[in-house]
């Protein structure tokens, strides 16, 4: 999948990555990318990633899940897990040995690790990693960080100093992570707050993913109900497709009432069966085929399952990875079968990289101001620490404007 094509309506919005991922050669920045769900976050998330490497910058990343908020270093794991064994003559051996506990990477007896040590050992990795060449961090749904995982990744971002290491991370508007919280004081943090996309960019999005686009009284419709929102309006739009596409001025569209009725639409045709593996998906942090096929038990039957739900778009595979075409379809289907009667046939698996999924939160308030960007008109917010900003960091406006998350 190449995430350029899927970022429609957002060229402001990708100057300002690009920006911020040039200015962490001058030390450590963070950007936070912010917006209601569906909005288009996390595909702009991914596309800073995808730049990030392409700039040959070290990338660790992770993506979260409402269940970790319970599990302890969970997300630690994803960051730091795979860069140990290169960075270990770098840390000193109380440190080490405390993040080989937290990530339960060695036995260990007596009590659980010192957070202080773990903390420290992830500043010495960035340090170790950023002596070498510029290193992103980057944290979709950062609200969805454990709290161990946040405090000691907090810790080490407070005491960056000239280190070439950046965050970029996203979250829900109304969710202040608590790793955003008091990081201006040492730090730099941009934000982007991502808005409805306009007509036209709803118009471009629905030809490039459905191959048609409906009649501009039928797309001020699909604009009009779904707020701008891509997710909600790429869903309608399909839903409408599905139809055969007509639609008169004295018929309503297929509008949900709400996401959970618009996801259950979107799974209704599929069968049972298949929901049922959906759901395994949805319950693990990192789902590839073989857990699936592992939790589920048949594997004939998975592979069958995955394959329809990939033609009906739900579901997309890269190699042995499964993920769904958008998060809140994941996430959703699996607040629906948690709570509800659907279930799959097997338990999926916990622990390690299969964790299942659940809920947290976490909230804050902040200041911002808004500024404009001549050309796209993105809002930026910037959050100000009480520490001035040094010679030759960055600087300028940073934007935000009608924007895609589908």
């Amino acid at each position: 999948m190449q995430v350029d094509k899927q970022l429609i309506g957002r060229r402001g919005e990708l100057a300002v990555v690009a920006e911020f991922l040039d200015s962490l050669a001058n030390g450590p920045g963070a950007l936070v990318i912010e917006g209601e769900p569906g909005i288009g976050k996390t595909t702009l998330w991914h596309e800073g990633l995808h730049r990030a490497r392409a700039r040959s910058l070290r990338t660790l990343s992770c993506r979260p899940t409402g269940a970790e908020v319970q599990l302890s270093f969970a997300a630690l794991g994803d960051l730091v897990g795979g860069v140990l064994s290169e960075t270990r003559s770098n840390i000193p051996t109380p440190q080490m040995r405390a993040l080989e506990a937290a990530l339960l990477l060695a036995e260990v007896e007596g009590p659980a690790p010192d957070q202080r040590a773990v903390a420290l050992g992830v500043l010495s990795v960035l340090r170790a990693l950023s002596s070498a060449g510029t290193v992103l961090l980057a944290i979709d749904d950062a609200q969805w960080l454990d709290e161990p995982t946040a405090g000691v990744v907090q810790f080490a971002l407070r005491r960056l100093d000239r280190d070439r290491v950046g965050l970029l991370t996203t979250q829900r508007v109304d969710q202040e992570a608590r790793v955003l919280l008091d990081l201006a004081r040492t730090l730099e943090v941009d934000r982007i707050r991502l808005g409805p996309l306009s007509l036209g960019a709803i118009h471009d999005l629905l030809y490039h993913r459905l191959g048609a686009s409906p009649p501009r009284p039928t797309l001020a419709r699909i604009h009009d109900a779904s707020g701008g929102n891509p997710f909600l309006a790429l869903e309608l739009g399909r839903a409408l497709h599905d139809r055969g596409g007509q639609w008169t001025p004295d018929q309503a569209l297929p509008v949900p009432t709400g996401l959970r009725e618009l996801v259950s639409l979107r799974m209704k045709p599929l069968p049972a069966r298949t929901r049922g593996t959906l759901l395994v998906v949805a319950a693990l942090s990192q789902p590839t085929v073989a857990l699936v096929k592992s939790a589920s038990g048949a594997a004939h039957q998975v592979l069958l399952d995955l394959q329809r739900a990939s033609r009906a778009g739900v579901i997309e595979q890269e190699d042995d990875r499964l993920r769904f075409t958008h998060p809140l379809l994941g996430s959703v289907l699996y607040s629906q079968g948690h709570n509800g009667p659907t279930a799959p046939a097997t338990q999926a698996p916990r622990g390690g990289a299969d964790r299942p999924r659940g809920a947290g939160q976490a909230s804050s308030t902040s200041r911002a101001r808004t500024r404009s960007r001549r050309g796209c008109r993105p809002r930026r917010c910037r959050q100000k620490g009480e520490r001035k900003r040094r010679p030759g960091r960055r600087g300028g406006p940073v934007g935000t404007g009608p924007h895609t998350d589908a």
